[in-house]
């Protein structure tokens, strides 16, 4: 058999990778972290790809760019959470549409270079990096199969993001502006709301399951399932308060339990949908995070202490939540200037 699943064991468990003969040559290609059973039939894709076309690199000025794309998903969505696939998905489109069907050989730094610039013009840098991100991740994997010499995306700098140490959160004026332009559409409503009571990320939010809220313990857990993944790797449990209770109460009693899901929506609608909303309530530049951030920020101001705000996020360094640190100081500076005496 010319395609081999062989392991290593690590501490966190075993790592795959494929053991390539054929025709005299000898290959390894490591698998990141894969089920059993998925290297299995990731190593009876590539036989079968082998057999028919041999090695990858043979013929590499014969693959396109889109046909690429297919054999890279195919390895995404068997390694991948399903948010990170969208996002692959996303990335890679976006660039196949900016250079048409051109070859993967053709592919040049400069050319990526181009590419950033473009897009620096349509979005925010931030949103250009993460873009980039994915499609260095994806270059890398054709050149450690030897589609390609060198990964042309390796010299390509990631844009520079000054990092925001004062985080924008909504004040109440600001929430109940928000909610006024949210009008009679319901399901954003709860979900904004949802958002304000429990500091949720939108990928946490969309990948949110009923067998993941306990209603009679009032607390949800946000924990790594199939085809998702916690950012930090951990599950974490949120307390649900009582405007929550009642309104999860509410939803299961009026029937919207539809499937597994308790908001069946799309990542990247939710997050488009919320921007237009939150334009028509004169909110410009707010997104769906923004009230992940409220979530810390108001608690901090009502006298909850770093450690519990980090465990509530789920921020695997507090580092990251003391970003927040300084609404407490100012909070209790505009305490005691209230004295008058």
């Amino acid at each position: 058999m010319p395609v081999t699943v062989r392991w290593t064991e690590r501490k966190k468990g075993r790592t795959y990778f494929l053991d390539i003969v054929h025709d005299g040559r000898r290959k390894k290609v490591s698998l990141g972290p894969v089920s059993s059973r998925e290297a299995r039939e990731i190593a009876a894709r590539t036989e079968r790809e082998l057999l028919l076309n041999g090695w990858p690199d043979d013929k590499p000025g014969n693959l396109t760019f889109s046909e690429f794309m297919t054999q890279y998903f195919d390895y995404c969505i068997a390694t991948k959470s399903g948010s990170t696939v969208k996002t692959d998905r996303y990335a890679l489109q976006t660039f196949a549409k900016y250079i048409g069907n051109a070859q993967l050989s053709e592919i040049t730094t400069d050319k990526i270079e181009e590419f950033r610039l473009y897009l620096l013009r349509k979005v925010k840098p931030n949103s250009v990096n993460v873009v980039l991100r994915h499609l260095k991740s994806a270059m890398s994997w054709a050149a450690q199969r030897g589609l390609i010499s060198a990964s042309p995306a390796a010299k390509v700098k990631l844009n520079r993001v000054p990092r925001n140490t004062h985080m924008r959160f909504l004040d109440d004026a600001e929430i109940q502006r928000l909610r006024d332009a949210i009008g009679d559409d319901l399901q954003l409503r709860r979900v904004v709301d949802f958002a304000l009571w429990t500091g949720l990320r939108r990928n946490e939010i969309v990948n949110l399951q009923w067998s993941d809220v306990d209603l009679n313990r009032k607390v949800l857990i946000v924990q790594n399932k199939a085809g998702f993944r916690t950012k930090s790797g951990k599950s974490r449990s949120v307390p649900i308060n009582s405007q929550l209770e009642e309104m999860l109460n509410v939803m299961k009693a009026a029937g919207a339990r539809h499937g597994d899901h308790v908001f069946p929506l799309n990542y990247w609608t939710l997050g488009q949908h919320f921007r237009r909303v939150a334009r028509a309530a004169g909110l410009d530049g707010f997104n769906l995070h923004t009230l992940r951030h409220t979530f810390a920020s108001h608690l901090i101001m009502a006298g909850a202490d770093i450690r519990s705000v980090q465990e509530l996020l789920g921020h695997h360094d507090i580092s990251v939540t003391m970003i927040y640190s300084h609404l407490s100081r100012d909070h209790l500076t505009a305490t005691v200037e209230k004295l008058k005496y």
